[in-house]
């Protein structure tokens, strides 16, 4: 990814997630908030310390995703 996608990509996600949170929308701002932390320790995992905490923010983003799985695939 070159360092102008990723610029863009981060004023995205700023962007909408700013958004969700002021229309009240918590849970699409915390999804956008997970994916950037995501996309952070993923180029910079050149720290100790971020390496160290990716494999727990992958469990929480395979947590989320498969909790929302469960309640998509439940019946009204």
């Amino acid at each position: 990814m070159t360092p102008e996608t990723y610029d863009t990509l981060l004023r995205n996600f700023e962007t909408h997630g700013n958004a969700h949170h002021k229309a009240g929308q918590t849970r699409q701002a915390y999804v956008i908030q997970v994916m950037v932390v995501s996309l952070i320790a993923r180029t910079q995992n050149a720290d100790p310390q971020i390496a160290a905490g990716e494999p727990l923010l992958d469990q929480v983003i395979n947590a989320s995703i498969t909790g929302y799985r469960q309640q998509a695939t439940k019946p009204n």
